[in-house]
């Protein structure tokens, strides 16, 4: 009867471990497309706000097509709150932004802020970089993340889900098109009155 109750509460504890391992959760914000590029965040949530869980250091590949896209660069860091790894803003972090082969890019940061900084200031939800890619060509594509690892401030291996990412560019026009396409509206409108 022992071995059966401890069984069943070693069952309860895996199940809620696995509740709080697929919380955490990588994905992109809904893409700024300009002239030739895309500018687009990826995202962590599901971390505890001042408290542990937070996140110490990261590998992530993000996969793209690239046929369709060509990567240009990547600031790490939350364009509101800053770098949430380097949470004092003393700088020294390890980090890394490389393509290893067409296609995939690769996003390593490691922190060197302390546990109990990193626990308590670090936000819940944030970017981690925003990614600028240039447009080649027209239509659908994808974005999407793969987990590498992932630590917390204590050193031990998170685990979270990753989204990939629908990206659908078209074709702008060019201010000069803007502008004689406005004139001969405006001048259709002139010719009907």
């Amino acid at each position: 009867m022992i071995i059966y109750w401890r069984n069943l509460v070693t069952v309860i504890v895996m199940m809620m471990s696995q509740q709080t391992m697929a919380a955490i959760t990588f994905e992109f914000s809904t893409p700024l497309q300009t002239d030739n590029s895309i500018e687009l965040e990826l995202r962590i949530s599901g971390l505890s706000l001042a408290t542990a869980p937070s996140i110490s250091a990261y590998d992530l590949d993000i996969h793209y097509d690239s046929g369709h896209l060509q990567f240009d660069s990547a600031t790490l860091g939350d364009p509101l709150l800053g770098n949430q790894l380097d949470v004092l803003g003393l700088g020294g972090n390890f980090s890394s932004v490389s393509i290893y082969q067409p296609g995939s890019l690769n996003l390593y940061e490691l922190s060197f802020d302390w546990a109990e900084d990193l626990d308590s200031l670090q936000a819940a939800n944030f970017s981690l970089a925003t990614l600028r890619f240039d447009v080649l060509k027209t239509g659908s594509s994808f974005l999407q993340p793969f987990v590498n690892e992932l630590v917390d401030s204590e050193g031990n291996v998170l685990f979270a889900d990753s989204m990939a990412s629908a990206i659908t560019t078209v074709p702008l026009p060019t201010a000069l098109g803007l502008m004689l396409t406005a004139l001969s509206l405006l001048l259709a409108k002139g010719i009907d009155e």
